[in-house]
């Protein structure tokens, strides 16, 4: 719809379902540092890359998409203003059926704190595009196994993390509601756009330009565009949960080329630190390390239960 939009095409918002499970990239990341390769094999699910920023995630049909493709001259043309106007509709209906949601972090949405939708935007064509979610649930194993980690260590964090930050209908007793959202969605964005809408399917052209960008979007030579030359030793070492936190592969300021830590950063503080002792052998190349951030002593939470191992292991090394 954004690739064939001009000024004369009506701003469309799509609603849907995926049909079965596959994993996405963000439009800017390496498939090769992003997706364990072997992971991916066993899933039997699909790849693509889609076509807006932010990071590989996981989707299937307990997830309902609303997907905003609006001409740039009828959406504001600041980021902020334009996640404002086509994330209202989406924050009401989550309100109507008693979750205290709200839009925090720009363009996430929270219920109590905690992330329940994924969103994300950019410019395709003339389109000014937003895209969001509703979770009726998240298989959480399904994302953290997939993810090409440096170490088990990271991959159990990321897990931990996911589990503790997002949230879904179901885990607040609300997936009762599920079979309505589509309605309250359409009944929302015509309250909050004042706008009279239709209801339609794509257009000939549209659909003849789906099928060819979706067999562009999942070949190999697409996935693997933004990889590096030697990609054989990349991997993830910086991976966001939600709009405030994130875990983070770092090394020891006092052994710069020793020994690693990975950190859960939440609105920039370190909550969590856990030390890592078998980093993947190819991932101890001068380059990779080179990366990474190092840390001080002075990064660790003081309640951590780790930070004593740190401590000792410091005095130990100075």
């Amino acid at each position: 719809v954004a690739a064939c939009m001009t000024e004369a095409t009506p701003d469309t918002i799509i609603i849907c379902i995926p049909a079965q499970p596959y994993y996405c990239l963000g439009y800017h990341q390496g498939y090769r540092q992003a997706i364990d390769r072997q992971a991916h094999q066993r899933s039997g699910y699909p790849v693509m890359r889609r076509r807006l920023g932010g990071g590989m995630t996981y989707l299937d049909s307990d997830q309902l998409f609303y997907q905003c493709v609006f001409h740039r001259s009828r959406s504001p043309a600041v980021p902020a203003k334009a996640y404002q106007m086509k994330l209202d509709a989406p924050i009401r209906v989550l309100r109507r059926i008693n979750l205290q949601a709200e839009l925090v972090h720009t363009n996430e949405i929270e219920v109590g704190g905690k992330r329940i939708a994924g969103t994300g935007g950019g410019l395709i064509g003339q389109a000014n595009v937003v895209v969001g979610n509703f979770l009726r649930d998240f298989q959480f194993e399904s994302m953290a196994k997939i993810i090409n980690a440096p170490c088990q260590e990271f991959r159990g964090l990321a897990l931990q993390m996911m589990r503790e930050r997002i949230t879904t209908l179901r885990a607040s007793n609300c997936d009762s509601y599920w079979d309505q959202m589509p309605e309250l969605l359409i009944e929302e964005y015509r309250r909050t756009l004042g706008r009279q809408t239709i209801l339609d399917d794509l257009t000939a052209e549209e659909k003849d330009k789906s099928a060819a960008l979706a067999e562009l979007m999942t070949s190999q030579k697409y996935l693997e565009a933004q990889d590096p030359r030697d990609s054989a030793s990349t991997c993830l070492t910086r991976l966001k949960i939600s709009g405030s936190t994130y875990i983070e592969l770092t090394v020891l300021e006092s052994n710069r080329y020793g020994q690693f830590a990975i950190l859960v950063k939440r609105n920039e503080k370190t909550q969590q630190a856990v030390m890592v002792e078998n980093l993947r052998e190819n991932l101890q190349s001068i380059d990779i390390l080179k990366k990474l951030r190092v840390i001080r002593k002075d990064e660790l939470p003081a309640d951590c239960s780790e930070t004593n191992k740190f401590l000792q292991y410091w005095n130990s090394n100075l």
